[in-house]
C-alpha cells in the first residue's frame, strides 16, 4: 500500500473477511509505500468461489478522507479422499463373457451438490493369487434442485448420474467392463478404490459395488441402459424393480451372479459398505 498523494496521511486497510481493520500506519510521507501478509483459514463454509475485497483508507491532516478498494476471487476445493472397498465375489463367475463392475452410493443431501470420483480402479486378487487392475472412468453425482427424475449417461469418458436433492437408497456411481476370467472364481479379494470430492460441505454417503457376468460386450457403455438410481423414477417402467447400476440392455444375457435373467445385478449380495464424507473416509 502507497500513499501515491502529496500530503502526509494515515493509511489504513479495512478487511471485513480478516475481522475489520488489518492495517494502520500514520504520518506516511507522499511516495511512501508499506507490504504486509495476513492470513486466512478457509472454511466449509466457503468452498465454491471464495470473494476477498479490502478497502485501502488515506486520512490527509486536511480535507475528505480517500477511499480505493480490490476484490480477488479465490476457488475453493474439498480435498480429495481416497475411499476403498475390500470385499470378495460369493458365487461362480462364468468362465466366459463379460464381467459387469458397478459402484452405487446411498445418499440424501437436501440440497445441491456435485460428487465427483477420479482415478478410480478395481482390483482383484484372484484364485491363483495373481493381481488383476482394471481402470474406471471419472464419474459425477449431481444432486439438482430442479430435477424430478434421475438419469445417469456416458460422454465418452465419465459417467454422470442426475437426479433430485432428495437423494436415493441406491445411485449409480461409476461402471467398468472386465473379460471374465476362470481366475475369478472364488477370488481372494475385490477392491475398489477411488478419489472423491464434494462441492458441498456436508455431504456425506456410504456406497458400495457389485457385479455381474453377461455372454455380451458391454464396451459401448453409453448404449448400456444403465439404471440411474433404485427408487427415484428414472422415466423406464421396465426397470422400476432393479438394482442402481443394472445395464437395461444386457439383461437377457446375465449368465453368472444374481439371479437369471439379470433382473439383479450382483455376486451374490452387494460388497461390503463404505463411508464417506468431504474429510473423512474409512
Amino acid at each position: 500500500m502507497t500513499n501515491t498523494g502529496n500530503n502526509c496521511v494515515t493509511l489504513s486497510v479495512i478487511d471485513p473477511l480478516l475481522g475489520g481493520q488489518v492495517f494502520s500506519q500514520s504520518s506516511v510521507a507522499p511516495g511512501q509505500g508499506f507490504t504486509f501478509a495476513k492470513t486466512y483459514t478457509t472454511q466449509g463454509s466457503n468452498i465454491g468461489k471464495l470473494t476477498n475485497t479490502a478497502w485501502g483508507v488515506a486520512d490527509p491532516a486536511v480535507g475528505p478522507n480517500v477511499t480505493n478498494y480490490s476484490s480477488v476471487v479465490t476457488a475453493v476445493t474439498t480435498k480429495p479422499v481416497a475411499c476403498s472397498i475390500y470385499s470378495s465375489f460369493n458365487s461362480q463367475m462364468a468362465a466366459n463373457g463379460w464381467l459387469w463392475c458397478n459402484s452405487h452410493i446411498s445418499c440424501n443431501p437436501g440440497k445441491s451438490a456435485d460428487i465427483h470420483c477420479s482415478g478410480a480402479t478395481v482390483t482383484i486378487i484372484g484364485n491363483s493369487g495373481r493381481t488383476y487392475s482394471y481402470s474406471v472412468p471419472d464419474c459425477d453425482i449431481v444432486f439438482a434442485a430442479n430435477c424430478t427424475q434421475a438419469s445417469s449417461s456416458y460422454d465418452g469418458t465419465k459417467w454422470t448420474t442426475t437426479l433430485p436433492t432428495s437423494g436415493d437408497d441406491e445411485i449409480f456411481l461409476a461402471g467398468c467392463s472386465i473379460p471374465s476370467n476362470p481366475d475369478f472364481a472364488n477370488a481372494r479379494s475385490v477392491c475398489w478404490q477411488g478419489n472423491f470430492t464434494c462441492n458441498t460441505p456436508g455431504v456425506t454417503f456410504n456406497w458400495q459395488w457389485g457385479a455381474a457376468c453377461y455372454n455380451n460386450s458391454q464396451s459401448q457403455y453409453g448404449s448400456l441402459g444403465v439404471k440411474a438410481s433404485h427408487q427415484t423414477p428414472c422415466g423406464y417402467d421396465r426397470n422400476s424393480g432393479d438394482h442402481a447400476g443394472t445395464p437395461e440392455s444386457l439383461k437377457s444375457y446375465c449368465v453368472g451372479g444374481g439371479t437369471g435373467g439379470g433382473g439383479s445385478n450382483w455376486t451374490g449380495s452387494w460388497s461390503a459398505t463404505g463411508f464417506c464424507a468431504p474429510q473423512s473416509c474409512n
